[in-house]
C-alpha cells in the first residue's frame, strides 16, 4: 500500500477524534475501544515529543492515558493543514498538521500544535513511529 494524504488525514483524525472523547469522558472506558484506537496503532517502539520537551515513551503513555479518561470534560480537538512530505520505497513516511487544542486541563486551555509523524505503512492502514509536537502559539 502507499499510503495517500486522504489515508493519512483520516488516521490523524481519528485518532484526535477518539482522544478527545476520551479525555473528555464523551466515550465510554472501554479496554476493546481503547487498544483498538490507541494501543494497536502506535509501533511499540513509538515516543512523542511534546511541546515543553518531555518524551513520552509507549511504554508509560498507553497506561497513562488509560488513566486519563474523563479527566477534561471539556476538551476538544481540531485537526488542519494535514501535508504528506515523504512515502519511501522501504514504507517509512513523515506527515505534518495542525492540532487545535481546547479546553485542556493539562497544558495551555486553548493552544496549537505543529505536528511532525514519523509512520510506516501498515497495510490497510499506518503504524505511528514517533510524533513531534511544537506550540505555535500563546
Amino acid at each position: 500500500m502507499t499510503p495517500t494524504l486522504d489515508i493519512i488525514r483520516t488516521d490523524i483524525e481519528d485518532l484526535h477524534v477518539f482522544l478527545a472523547g476520551w479525555l473528555s469522558g464523551r466515550l465510554p472506558k472501554s479496554r476493546d475501544a481503547y487498544v483498538a484506537a490507541v494501543d494497536a496503532r502506535l509501533d511499540k517502539g513509538f515516543f512523542n515529543i511534546q511541546p515543553a520537551g518531555r518524551v513520552w515513551r509507549r511504554a508509560d503513555l498507553i497506561p497513562e492515558l488509560w488513566e486519563a479518561h474523563g479527566i477534561s470534560p471539556t476538551f476538544d480537538i481540531r485537526i488542519s493543514d494535514v501535508e504528506l512530505h515523504h512515502v519511501l520505497e522501504n514504507g517509512l513516511g513523515l506527515a505534518t498538521y495542525l492540532e487545535h487544542q481546547s479546553g485542556a486541563q493539562n497544558s495551555e486551555a486553548q493552544n496549537t500544535r505543529r505536528s511532525s509523524l514519523l509512520f510506516r505503512v501498515a497495510d490497510p492502514t499506518i503504524q505511528w513511529l514517533s510524533l513531534h509536537e511544537s506550540r505555535i502559539d500563546g
